[in-house]
């Protein structure tokens, strides 16, 4: 799986990828 951080409204937080899906 891949570990991504993402920021939304201001807000940084983990995403654990698991599919590995790009955005």
């Amino acid at each position: 799986f891949n570990v991504e951080t993402v920021e939304y409204k201001n807000v940084s937080f983990t995403v654990w990828d698991v599919g590995g899906q790009d955005k």
